[in-house]
């Protein structure tokens, strides 16, 4: 059997410090038998200047025919922030531009993982490798809706993506 193969996509604005952190995070716990790549795509901001060891793509470039090893970002130049609790372009942006990448290298799903998500247990990584179909989010009990900050979008739900990517 393979070992399972992640992408992970956090999408992110000028929160450097706190990236880096729940990288780290992801990092000591994911099971040493899965691989992955880590892309992160930033709604304009202006803290990722100082990160060493990083791999900068405009995203208003061609995607590149290969991506580099290690950890990459996909950065817009304008930011589009968010306006109020309901209406966030930058994350919608960030997050339907993954759909363009996965499409591009072929990735058979996608986790989708915001930059101040900690909570990755043993259990949410059983979860992960478990799920092989679908869109996938927890379920947030006080809000009545899915829990945006951690999605699973395998490679039969792509598609649903990627229109959503298309209506822009």
């Amino acid at each position: 059997m393979a070992a399972p193969h992640v992408s992970v996509v956090v999408p992110l604005y000028n929160c450097l410090a706190l990236t880096q952190a729940m990288l780290a995070s992801l990092e000591a716990t994911l099971p040493r038998e899965v691989t992955t790549e880590i892309i992160l795509i930033d709604d304009g901001s202006v803290d990722i200047l100082g990160w060493a060891d990083l791999t900068i793509v405009d995203a208003a470039d061609p995607l590149p025919r290969k991506l580099p090893p290690g950890i990459y970002l996909f950065t817009f130049k304008t930011h589009l922030g968010r306006q109020s609790i309901s209406d966030y372009p930058g994350w919608w942006r960030s997050f339907l531009y993954s759909w363009k990448i996965a499409d591009r290298y072929g990735f058979d799903r996608i986790i989708h993982i915001e930059s101040d998500c900690f909570a990755l247990s043993e259990n949410m990584f059983r979860y992960i490798r478990d799920t092989q179909s679908g869109w996938a989010a927890p379920w947030c009990r006080a809000f009545g809706f899915a829990e945006t900050c951690f999605q699973i979008i395998c490679s039969d739900a792509l598609a649903e993506l990627g229109k959503l990517y298309k209506q822009g």
